[in-house]
């Protein structure tokens, strides 16, 4: 990504870290717009197409 590149923002949240070495911890999540793995367990397929999300 260069200098200048805008990210689609789909949702922005604030919870707990609920895995990992950082569990239990603060953390700001951000979902992007766009992604193209389609991974069959996402809950976040809604993001999958990248238009209709804002820059």
């Amino acid at each position: 990504m260069s200098t200048g590149d805008l990210l689609r923002v789909v949702e922005q949240f604030h919870s707990i870290q609920g895995e990992g070495v950082h569990m239990g911890r603060s953390a700001v999540f951000l979902r992007l717009a766009g992604c193209n793995v389609a991974c069959p367990w996402c809950d976040t397929k809604g993001s999958w197409p990248a238009h209709g999300h804002p820059l």
